[in-house]
C-alpha cells in the first residue's frame, strides 16, 4: 500500500492498482468516477490524444503534492481520465 496522506493506493494484483483519496475541497456530492491511467509516457499520450481531439483539461504538470507527473481529459462521455507517472520509481514497492 502506498499512503499519500490524502491518497491510498493498494495493489490488487499483479501490476493492478486500486486507489481511494480524499480531499476538503471535494465536491459535497460525488460528481462520478475518476478513472487513471499510470504509465511512463505521460507526454506521448497527451499529444496522441490532444492530435485525436480528446477534450484535454491541462498539459502535463508535475504535482508536488503527490509526486506525480500527470494530466486530466474527458472521455466522450465526460468521465475525467487522468494519466499520470510517479517520480518515485520505486512508489508500488519494486
Amino acid at each position: 500500500m502506498l499512503d499519500q496522506g490524502g491518497c491510498r493506493i493498494y495493489r490488487v494484483v499483479g501490476e493492478a492498482f486500486l486507489g481511494f483519496c480524499e480531499r476538503a475541497s471535494a465536491p459535497e456530492e460525488p460528481k462520478g468516477i475518476l478513472f487513471t491511467l499510470v504509465t511512463d509516457e505521460v507526454d506521448a499520450w497527451y499529444e496522441r490524444l490532444a492530435a485525436a481531439g480528446v477534450l484535454i483539461e491541462n498539459p502535463p504538470v508535475v504535482n508536488e503534492t503527490y509526486g506525480i507527473y500527470h494530466f486530466f481529459a474527458r472521455d466522450p462521455n465526460g468521465y475525467v481520465i487522468e494519466v499520470q507517472r510517479f517520480l518515485d520509481a520505486g512508489w508500488a514497492g519494486e
